[in-house]
């Protein structure tokens, strides 16, 4: 009912900004994820300040790990409502998954200093405890030789095509984290923060089911993070 009475008041007023928030909103309740990412847009036309609307769009995005545009919009929310607790949560995880450490704590800290929950600041404190012992294990494994990271170029799609088959082929190692393209982000949330085992397996599984020339465009040209982890 309440859906079908948004419907009518959007027909109504097809250019009222928070009546397309509103129905966006609905539509994920009643589980319509497709046609509440057309509602928030069409929001965010309209209101292209709506903090809020560039939160909710970001979090469809990252759901199917749409990574760059959801980044985007969630760094538009913060300038549009620093005071907005969501989007430091969402750039934290981000961040982390890319194991981009400093920046990940940062915004954890800034989201812990917003949040008004005192059971969220808890939990988040906890998150900064298991962050920081993150980042000593990561750069003790650095010092051992078993994290090597490699920064490339990817000057065309066959090169791009190139490093996915060596990472096919490279079953000791099983992350890569990517500031472009699908397949890095992907490789690097769903990754990111698991026991080395588990996050071989789904990583390895992840990768062996992408396909270059069916992805829905080319990795853009730039610089590459490859983080290769071996898995003893």
């Amino acid at each position: 009912a309440a859906l079908a009475g948004f419907r009518r008041a959007v027909q109504l007023a097809p250019r009222d900004a928070d009546l397309q928030f509103n129905l966006a909103n609905i539509l994920i309740q009643t589980g319509d994820p497709e046609r509440a990412e057309r509602a928030y847009r069409t929001s965010l036309q309209l209101d292209p300040g709506s903090a809020e609307a560039h939160l909710n769009l970001a979090i469809l995005l990252l759901n199917r790990f749409e990574i760059a545009e959801a980044e985007q919009h969630l760094r538009v929310a913060t300038q549009a409502d620093p005071g907005l607790p969501g989007p430091w949560l969402h750039l934290a995880r981000i961040a982390g998954a890319r194991f981009e450490f400093d920046a990940s704590r940062r915004n954890y800290e800034r989201y812990r200093e917003l949040v008004q929950d005192p059971d969220e600041q808890s939990r988040i404190d906890e998150v900064l405890l298991e962050l920081d012992s993150q980042v000593d294990a990561s750069r003790a494994a650095v010092a051992r030789g078993e994290i090597h990271l490699l920064q490339a170029r990817v000057a065309d799609q066959a090169t791009a095509s190139e490093m996915i088959d060596r990472v096919r082929r490279g079953a000791d190692f099983f992350l890569l984290a990517s500031e472009y393209g699908d397949l890095g982000e992907r490789g690097a949330v769903d990754a990111g923060f698991m026991d080395p085992a588990s996050a071989g397996d789904a990583f390895r599984a992840e990768i062996s089911s992408l396909d270059v020339g069916q992805m829905t465009g080319p990795i853009p040209v730039g610089e590459l993070w490859f983080v290769f982890m071996r898995v003893e």
